[in-house]
């Protein structure tokens, strides 16, 4: 996973700033409860249930560093959830 950057957003809120590691480069932030944050840093339960409000591609992101558009590509996964998250780089 490429987290590069994790900053306090609003209230206990912390934005996790991921970049895809397949070479594409895409960026992502996520936004996501510091304690839940600390949780996943812990690993003291799986992904699914720390993030269930993160979509599945993006949790996918932070477990592999596959974003969802090369997650699609690499593997011909039909997830129609792929253009509903935002990137900086399109």
């Amino acid at each position: 996973m490429s987290l590069f950057a994790v900053e306090k957003a609003q209230g206990a809120e912390l934005a996790l700033h991921v970049r895809c590691d397949t070479g594409c480069g895409r960026r992502y932030e996520l936004k996501v409860e510091g304690v839940d944050y600390q949780r996943y840093v812990e690993r003291v339960e799986v992904i699914q249930k720390v993030f269930p409000y993160l979509a599945a591609p993006m949790r996918e992101l932070l477990i592999s560093g596959v974003c969802p558009r090369c997650w699609q590509e690499l593997f011909g996964a039909d997830d129609t959830s792929v253009e509903k998250h935002s990137d900086e780089d399109d």
